[in-house]
C-alpha cells in the first residue's frame, strides 16, 4: 500500500461536463416529499430478499468474517454501493456509538485499478473478489478515477454471542413525522 504524507485532495465530484451544481436548500431535520409507488419494488424485495441474502450475500459475509473466529457473527448492516466513474466520496469519519464495536468490511465486486480507497494517510486499490476491513474511525474516503462505475458490497459484523447490540441510542431525540 502506498503511504502518503497527507490525505489526498479528492477531485471535485460535480458533473463531468465541467459545470458546477447549484447549492440546494436543506431541511432543518427532514422534509416530507410525498407518496411514491413502492408496491412492485416492495413485492420484489420481499420475494428476493431471503433468496439473495441466503444464496449470495451471507456466504460472502461468512467467508470474510471467518478470520475473526466469532461463535455467532451478526451482520447489522449490508449494502451495495455504487461510485460513479470520475466521482469521489469526501474524507469523513463514521459517527455513532456502534462503530467502535463493529468491523466495516468492503468487498469490491466491480472495480478499476484507478478506483482508490483512502484510509487515514493510505491510498490503495482494493482488488475485486477480496475482503478488506476499513478503519472507519479515522478519516476515509474514495475516488473512482476509472472509466466505469465501481461497485462494492459493504457490511458490518460483530460477535453476537455476547448478547446485546452495539447500537446505542440513548442520546437520540426521537420525533414522529406525519405525512400530510
Amino acid at each position: 500500500m502506498k503511504r502518503i504524507s497527507r490525505p489526498p485532495i479528492i477531485p471535485d465530484t460535480g458533473p463531468r461536463d465541467g459545470s458546477t451544481l447549484p447549492r440546494v436548500e436543506k431541511p432543518d431535520v427532514v422534509r416530507y416529499l410525498g407518496p411514491v409507488d413502492v408496491e412492485t419494488l416492495r413485492d420484489g424485495v420481499e420475494r428476493l430478499s431471503e433468496k439473495v441474502w441466503q444464496r449470495w450475500l451471507l456466504p460472502i459475509m461468512a467467508q470474510a468474517a471467518a478470520s475473526y473466529g466469532y461463535a455467532k457473527p451478526t451482520y447489522p448492516k449490508a449494502m451495495l454501493a455504487r461510485l460513479a466513474a470520475g466521482r469521489g466520496i469526501d474524507l469523513h469519519v463514521d459517527a455513532g456509538a456502534a462503530h467502535p464495536s463493529v468491523h466495516k468490511i468492503h468487498v469490491p465486486l466491480r472495480t478499476d485499478p484507478r478506483a482508490l480507497l483512502i484510509v487515514d494517510d493510505v491510498a490503495f486499490h482494493p482488488e475485486a473478489g477480496h475482503a478488506w476491513e476499513i478503519n472507519n474511525l479515522v478519516p476515509h474516503g474514495a475516488f473512482n478515477g476509472g472509466d466505469r462505475d465501481r461497485i462494492h458490497f459493504i457490511f458490518e459484523v460483530y460477535e453476537g454471542a455476547a448478547g446485546g447490540s452495539p447500537a446505542h441510542f440513548s442520546n437520540v431525540k426521537w420525533r414522529h413525522y406525519d405525512s400530510p
